[in-house]
């Protein structure tokens, strides 16, 4: 089981890497604005700004994608019902950093080091689950709505050029897609360093794969300030 986890954090971490990407080129993009449209090269990177955007939205729609009755899908929704359905089957690295990730994300604690593989599970799903559902609380319900309107940006606009009635489409903004790709990296982290003993986050929250990430937009840093 443990192993299946792997094959789910795997294809995850992918698309947070090339929603990271993503985010990081049109950071660098918008940036140089001004120097882009000086220079008249505005009609070239518009079209890379779009397939970006829609990069990075298509993305992070994946990373909650539900479980698929015929096929199988990786996202946190079925990450966690993997977890779910497999808690008494599962054997978790208890370590003073997946303690501190506990705390961090605001998950129960008590007795962390006493408890059972399977009821450390539980708690991390029920966490999870209670973000994840349309809840009563104010961040559980802003989860939700966010998910639902990126869902329907991305099968109605994006992935599908389909006559939408008069009704207008629900609101989506930047901040709300970037809210729901933190919450993702959290819950890989969790797992990930919980079932696998491999670490995405240092202990103050900042993500390794950072570094990483940031390449493609230095590289474009650089070919941008040549042009002056």
């Amino acid at each position: 089981m443990n192993q299946s986890l792997k094959k789910q954090v795997d294809g995850i971490l992918a698309d947070i890497f090339c929603a990271d990407q993503a985010y990081a080129l049109l950071r660098e993009i918008g940036l140089h604005a001004q120097e882009i449209n000086q220079r008249h090269f505005g009609h070239f990177f518009a079209p890379i700004q779009d397939r970006l955007g829609k990069d990075y939205l298509l993305s992070v729609a994946k990373l909650y994608d539900p479980p698929h009755r015929k096929y199988s899908t990786r996202s946190i929704r079925t990450l966690v019902s993997a977890l779910t359905a497999s808690a008494k089957n599962v054997n978790i690295t208890k370590s003073p950093a997946l303690r501190h990730r506990f705390v961090r994300a605001g998950i129960n604690s008590d007795n962390f080091y006493d408890l059972a593989d399977s009821a450390i599970t539980e708690r991390l799903v029920e966490w999870c689950q209670s973000r994840l559902a349309d809840g009563d609380t104010i961040e559980s319900v802003n989860i939700w709505r966010a998910s639902e309107a990126l869902r329907f940006r991305r099968d109605k606009v994006i992935a599908h050029n389909e006559l939408l009635s008069s009704e207008p489409a629900p609101d989506l903004t930047w901040a709300q897609v970037n809210s729901l790709l933190e919450l993702a990296r959290t819950m890989l982290d969790l797992v990930s360093s919980g079932y696998l003993n491999y670490f995405l986050t240092a202990d103050d929250g900042s993500f390794f794969l950072t570094s990483e990430v940031e390449q493609s937009a230095v590289c474009l840093r650089r070919l941008l300030r040549s042009l002056k």
